[in-house]
């Protein structure tokens, strides 16, 4: 489907924030690299040198010898599953689905990543110093993903570099969390008990009396004889056993975790011991871990403080992501 002859797609005037969202120009029809539909454009000289002056302006890369004329730009992803550093030319959403899926959708899997600030450096991964000479293909067509660092990526990493968190379904939808804004209301709640998957840089699954901001101060606290130096982490439901350890099986609801016994018995030994308030409950889980379990929301953090991405309610992401949330409810996990 050509576009119209004044510059417009699909009824849309073209503008510069249609390259920062990673639409780019290309003589055809369709893009093989993102989702997005391509267009060619009718414009003349003076408006081709203003727009390339504001991609520049705005930090984008413009490769002139690419065979379409691309105009990339190199995001840096945090993948939690498993942890490493990754630099692209995928925008989230398409960067989540070829975690999930593959760029020929032959797998399938669930991917939880954030986006770190482009600009980060830092000398304890050297290999950063050269990623953005080394992103594009030798043909000058964009990158999918350039690993970077596949070891200890979660602790060179400081909180105020990190962005947003993507979660993927393993059918490839993408759901978005921004982190909670300063002065909203703590993500601690008053339940007795907590459930905790740890994501990185290690992943047992933890009961625990501490609340997510104890808890997190907790296990990287350095005068602990165990600890890590960040965390990444969420909040699973307990049901009823999150307020009555005594609850029947018909209270409990829908919990979908294997071994509630085992459960009720580590939070039992958790409530009755003041100087354990943790308890690994999975040494390892290897699954993927069920999005419908997830509690409060995601966590990251370190003795210095904790970001918060608070999960929607099942109504809001019924209402505004169903797409998302009929996969979620749909995979398979533990």
């Amino acid at each position: 489907m050509p576009a119209p002859a004044d510059g417009r797609e699909g009824g849309r005037t073209r503008t510069t924030k249609d390259a920062e969202n990673g639409h780019h120009l290309h003589q055809g029809n369709t893009c093989p690299f993102f989702t997005k539909t391509a267009y060619d454009l009718t414009i003349n000289t003076q408006q081709c040198s203003a727009f390339f002056a504001t991609v520049c302006d705005t930090g984008h890369k413009f490769f002139p010898n690419t065979p379409h004329s691309l105009i990339m730009k190199t995001h840096l992803y945090l993948s939690l599953s498993p942890e490493a550093l990754i630099a692209s030319h995928l925008a989230p959403e398409d960067f989540g689905a070829y975690l999930a899926i593959g760029s020929r959708h032959h797998s399938s899997g669930q991917a939880l990543f954030f986006e770190l600030d482009p600009a980060w450096r830092t000398d304890a991964i050297p290999q950063m110093a050269a990623v953005e000479a080394r992103m594009p293909h030798a043909d000058g067509s964009p990158r999918k993903s350039r690993y970077i660092s596949i070891y200890r990526v979660l602790e060179h990493v400081p909180l105020n570099a990190i962005g947003d968190l993507h979660l993927a379904t393993p059918d490839g939808r993408v759901l978005s969390l921004a982190a909670a804004e300063a002065g909203q209301p703590s993500a601690d709640d008053d339940s007795l008990h907590h459930l905790y998957q740890e994501y990185c840089p290690i992943r047992p699954r933890v009961v625990s009396m501490l609340a997510p901001a104890r808890f997190c101060a907790h296990i990287t606290d350095p005068a602990q004889p165990v600890c890590v130096p960040r965390i990444a982490f969420a909040e699973l439901t307990l049901g009823a056993l999150a307020g009555n350890l005594d609850a029947s099986a018909d209270d409990l609801g829908n919990l979908p975790y294997a071994g509630i016994v085992h459960l009720r018995d580590c939070l039992r030994e958790v409530s009755e011991r003041p100087d354990k308030p943790t308890k690994v409950l999975v040494r390892n889980i290897s699954d993927n871990v069920l999005y419908r379990t997830i509690k409060g929301g995601f966590y990251v953090g370190d003795p210095t403080g904790l970001k918060h991405y608070p999960m929607p309610t099942r109504t809001e992401l019924d209402a505004k992501h169903h797409a998302w949330w009929q996969s979620a409810l749909n995979s398979f996990g533990g």
